[in-house]
């Protein structure tokens, strides 16, 4: 078995989906490594796939959003975090968007055990290692 510590990074996206109200959407995950922990909505990058393909495929399978639901506000990342869990280590890529049509609801029910709507100021806890390497950069991520 290939010791874990010598695979590659995972590259995975985050899409920080902000309402007209600057609340943003998180879910609380029940994936590895992350499990019940509060992250921002996405997934891994498949190969071959591209930036945008990734974060529609992802946010409309999981959380039931299309494409035509929300307004990306960047066309490529604003932010990347470097993640390293104990036998994982993932690239974190940053997408924002304006959510401005259908109400988002957990349709990968393997994905997620709860999904709301936060003000930034007042975010839950736990939060996952990706959102706690986002607020050490200091970005404002308000569209």
């Amino acid at each position: 078995m290939e010791n874990s510590k010598e695979l590659p990074p995972k590259i995975r996206l985050a899409t920080i989906i902000f309402k007209p109200n600057n609340e943003v959407l998180l879910g609380k995950t029940k994936l590895y490594p992350d499990s019940g922990r509060w992250i921002f909505p996405g997934g891994e990058m498949e190969f071959a796939d591209s930036y945008h393909r990734t974060i529609f495929t992802n946010l409309w399978r999981t959380i039931g959003i299309r494409q035509t639901d929300i307004l990306l506000t960047d066309e490529s990342p604003s932010v990347v975090t470097n993640d390293i869990y104990e036998n994982i280590h993932y690239v974190t890529l940053y997408c924002r968007a304006k959510h401005y049509k259908r109400r988002p609801g957990i349709r990968d029910k393997s994905a997620y055990e709860e999904l709301n709507w936060f003000r930034w100021d007042n975010l839950p806890s736990p939060l996952s290692l990706q959102i706690e390497n986002f607020l050490k950069q200091k970005y404002n991520p308000h569209p």
